[in-house]
């Protein structure tokens, strides 16, 4: 309740982030178990999957973490602009900590994702788990690019909490501190209410034989 008073900013800014990107071809087979009527509960299934993905990043940074650029990513590739001195003005530009040969290694894992999260789209809203793909991948073809994002950074009771959002859509990933006292004071006034509705319509039962 009071974080808006309580937290201090560290930082807010713009930052191009190196990646790789990558296109190609893949053909893959997956295994999974999924949600059906048996006794478990669960049925294993598998299938194979085609498609040219273009834009599987990999990202050549060391301080921003793989799944924040996941949460925040759906980044727009088309008509890229010239990343001139003159633009990149005052915004921190990071250096690629990975050469085109280190990234091919992170590549393979990269297109595998991308499989998966497509599988799991064919899935509809059937339960899946143990998701196992199996890809190969030709007419691999990368290029660098930089990414656009904000970093806001702030600390909290000592704590550092950042923020990481998209530079282009503005989508945002990020932890907040968690209250336990409050989890705990809404779940003692959930069970009070309940406790309270529970009294309310036994006295209406009374009431009811009584008057009847």
């Amino acid at each position: 309740g009071n974080l808006k008073e309580a937290a201090a900013v560290d930082k807010m800014k713009a930052l191009f982030l190196p990646c790789w990107t990558y296109s190609g071809n893949t053909e893959s087979h997956w295994a999974a178990d999924v949600g059906s009527s048996t006794r478990s509960g669960w049925a294993p299934t598998s299938g194979s999957h085609s498609e040219r993905f273009e834009g599987v990043l990999v990202p050549a940074s060391q301080g921003i973490k793989r799944s924040e650029l996941g949460e925040v990513g759906d980044f727009r590739f088309e008509g890229l602009i010239d990343t001139s001195r003159e633009y990149l003005q005052g915004a921190a530009v990071e250096s690629f900590g990975m050469t085109r040969k280190q990234s091919r290694d992170h590549a393979q894992p990269a297109f595998e994702r991308a499989v998966a999260g497509r599988v799991s789209q064919t899935m509809g809203n059937r339960k899946l788990r143990n998701l196992h793909v199996n890809t190969l991948v030709s007419d691999m073809y990368s290029e660098p690019v930089l990414l656009p994002l904000w970093i806001f950074a702030y600390r909290y009771k000592n704590e550092p909490y950042r923020f990481v959002m998209n530079g282009q859509t503005g989508k945002s990933t990020g932890k907040a501190p968690f209250s336990y006292a409050k989890l705990i004071a809404i779940i003692a006034a959930v069970l009070a209410a309940f406790g309270g509705l529970a009294a309310l319509v036994m006295c209406l039962g009374v009431l009811g034989s009584a008057m009847s």
